[in-house]
């Protein structure tokens, strides 16, 4: 196993483009990304700083395109998809922070 550990400063546009050396082979690879939010940032800050992946990417990995039919299926059968927003605000009223 290999560790890489660097600081950087993120860009506006949030792109981070890694160069792996040699001695990374092409192939199937285990790959961790950790980005450490300031301490004061809460869970729900940090998820809405996160930036979704267009639907014009093509799924990589069996889960994604498991959760992509299961999107299509919801939608086919007239399931109002949810925005962020109100997902985090289904999320703060099924733990009671809203009352």
């Amino acid at each position: 196993m290999l560790a890489f550990t660097f600081e950087c400063e993120v860009p506006v546009n949030r792109i981070l483009v890694l160069n792996l050396p040699a001695s990374v082979l092409p192939g199937k690879h285990q790959i961790e990304v950790v980005v450490d939010p300031n301490e004061s940032s809460s869970a729900i800050e940090t998820m809405e700083a996160l930036v979704p992946v267009s639907d014009e990417v093509p799924p990589r990995t069996e889960l994604w395109q498991r959760l992509i039919a299961l999107r299509a299926q919801a939608e086919a059968n007239g399931m109002s998809l949810l925005s962020q927003d109100e997902i985090l605000a289904e999320m703060r009223q099924r733990r009671g922070e809203d009352e």
